[in-house]
């Protein structure tokens, strides 16, 4: 909120009791401090309303003027306003909030009626695509809060109108495209002797928050009960992360052997709280990890092996 003053300069003096004030208030103005869940920013014409604005007017941008209002000039903007905010809670940057926004409103169910709900899922896969075109500086900074959301889309599918959305593959390859950007940030400046990113180290070892299902007392234990299983609330990260990086293709393949050390240490510290929470630790060793999982990895690491020999032969 801003306030329009005049103010009078009084040469002469005046009599003790016969002092006026020496200010007129002229008319207000302000700005919104969110729109639409973001942070405010940027270059702003104002125009001034002559008395004080209504209770909760201050919601609404002054560009729309409601009856029963008086403006000066005729509603014509008349301060010129730049807003440049410094926040550690909004990113400030229209592809992290895009993501953030898709998420949030999908979590709750409330719709945002300008998307709807047929076309609500078509935005969430097209925020996730678009995620990695944000700042890479700004990626880094909230980089434990979006990779932290980006394995939770993997591994527990949101729904909409009851239906669970298939979008594993689209978060796994984001995070293969973000594991890139950030190790290739600021030409390598983080990265290791081995090249691997101090930023992604950190968050994989001591950040990285993984979901895993709800057990009770009865269910710890292997086998694990096929309730826990199959109802799909929620899948065990290592062996999404290994379906879906044996079943990439193109580009999202590429990317994920560009950064295979960082999937590997995610997995490995997910198979690590998986024997912790599941029992699994208590099993004979060739029955603490299911046969398709074993697998997988074995996929995997063929995969990784010939890849490696690949280049080598190449460079030779």
């Amino acid at each position: 909120m801003v306030t329009f003053l005049h103010v009078s300069c009084q040469r002469k003096p005046v009599p003790q009791g016969q002092e006026k004030d020496l200010t007129t208030v002229l008319g207000y103005s302000w700005i919104p401090l969110c729109r639409n869940g973001k942070l405010t920013c940027g270059e702003f014409s104002l125009p001034v309303l002559l008395e004080p604005p209504p209770r909760h007017y201050s919601y609404i941008s002054p560009d729309v003027q409601l009856p029963g209002t008086r403006w000066l000039d005729n509603h014509k903007p008349v301060l010129l306003v730049t807003l440049h905010p410094l926040s550690t809670v909004h990113p400030l940057d229209s592809s992290i909030e895009r993501f953030a926004i898709a998420c949030e409103a999908i979590q709750e169910g409330n719709i945002p009626s300008r998307i709807g709900l047929t076309n609500m899922e078509a935005e969430l896969r097209a925020s996730i695509a678009e995620l990695p075109t944000a700042n890479v500086h700004t990626l880094a900074r909230y980089s434990s809060v979006l990779l932290d959301k980006l394995v939770a889309l993997l591994v527990t599918s949101p729904a909409l109108a009851g239906a669970p959305l298939n979008i594993a593959q689209d978060a796994f390859t984001c995070l293969a495209q973000l594991f890139t950007d950030i190790t290739n940030m600021n030409e390598g400046a983080t990265c290791d002797a081995h090249n691997r990113s101090s930023i992604l180290s950190t968050y994989i070892q001591y950040q990285c928050q993984i979901p895993r299902p709800a057990l009770t007392d009865q269910d710890v234990g292997l086998p694990l009960p096929p309730t826990v299983l199959v109802d799909g609330s929620c899948k065990v990260l290592h062996e999404e992360l290994a379906l879906q990086w044996v079943v990439a293709s193109g580009a999202t393949r590429d990317l994920a052997m560009h950064n295979s050390w960082a999937f590997f240490e995610l997995m490995i510290k997910s198979m690590v709280e998986y024997l912790a929470w599941s029992g699994a630790r208590a099993a004979a060793r060739k029955a603490r990890f299911p046969d398709h999982y074993t697998d997988d990895v074995t996929t995997l690491v063929n995969n990784v092996t010939a890849e490696i020999i690949a280049k080598y032969v190449v460079i030779e």
